[in-house]
């Protein structure tokens, strides 16, 4: 079979700040408390330009925490149209700071996602925003989010049989296909790049785990990128997450005492009720 010269996704993104302005309840990217982190651009562009030779992109998702915090956000989005990793560059942010967003950033990007949060005050009206993206020929897509799904958990899944449901059913993985490229390594899961500095700020040893595909060589790299993205087995971090099979809560802002709670919650019992119902025979709504 011949070597495919390049594998084709949808989508990539990089996290370029762990942390955020807000505190959201259940943010899947543990953004409310992981420590102040900023990218590091020569790194980054480094790591654009080996995967980029082995891989492609229709659209490449600069995320976060909150990107617009990061003060070399202008070089980033640079660096991606420069890569040619990518057909189109996407900005997605909460738009507490879009107001500071200069002029040049508004030409440099092809599409911006808003996140709009219940309470959370942007930095320019939504009118002001869709007139700046129409006049710059940028794609806006507002997204109202009421709603977060419970993901990251603080206690491992023990049942492999559960672990392998959740890890089939997850969309993330399989059909939104979030792969993120982050400090020298690509993941097949947005969750993977965050799990380990998760864990640690946890008190939770697993810096051996193997989450990703190291981006260390042209090498292999399309073949052991291929085989990483074709395994029917979880990762390590899918330990720690529910993927999309977990429960909803209403969106909400966390003050510190919060914080420290949804850090210390023992999610045994809601891994054990998961478990339970997948288990359990749904009664029959007929008569017998």
């Amino acid at each position: 079979m011949a070597r495919p010269r390049v594998i084709k996704v949808n989508s990539l993104e990089t996290p370029i700040t762990r942390h955020c302005n807000l505190r959201c309840a259940a943010c899947d990217h543990a953004s409310s408390y992981l420590s102040k982190s900023f990218l590091n651009v020569e790194k980054f562009e480094r790591d654009l330009r080996l995967l980029a030779k082995a891989m492609v992109a229709e659209e490449f998702r600069v995320v976060g925490g909150e990107p617009l915090q990061h003060p070399e956000l202008q070089s980033i989005i640079d660096i991606v149209r420069a890569s040619g990793i990518a057909r189109r560059i996407v900005l997605i942010t909460n738009g507490v700071l879009i107001d500071k967003a200069p002029a040049r950033l508004w030409q440099s990007i092809d599409k911006l996602w808003l996140s709009i949060y219940p309470g959370v005050s942007l930095g320019l009206g939504l009118d002001e925003i869709e007139a700046r993206c129409r006049d710059n020929n940028v794609v806006f897509f507002p997204k109202p989010t009421k709603q977060f799904r419970i993901v990251l958990l603080n206690n491992p899944i023990e049942d492999k049989t559960f672990l392998g449901q959740v890890y089939r059913e997850c969309k993330t993985a399989h059909v939104w296909k979030c792969y993120t490229v982050l400090n020298g390594v690509f993941f097949k899961c947005s969750k993977a790049s965050i799990m380990e500095d998760r864990l640690h700020q946890l008190g939770i040893d697993d810096e051996d785990a193997v989450n990703g595909v190291t981006l260390d060589t042209e090498e292999d790299l399309i073949e052991r990128l291929q085989v990483y993205l074709d395994s029917a087995e979880p990762i390590s971090a899918c330990r720690f997450c529910l993927g999309t099979s977990g429960p909803q809560t209403p969106h909400r802002q966390q003050n510190r005492r919060a914080l420290d709670a949804e850090m210390r919650e023992d999610h045994r019992p809601l891994i054990r009720r998961l478990i339970s119902e997948r288990t359990t025979p749904q009664r029959s709504s007929r008569q017998s």
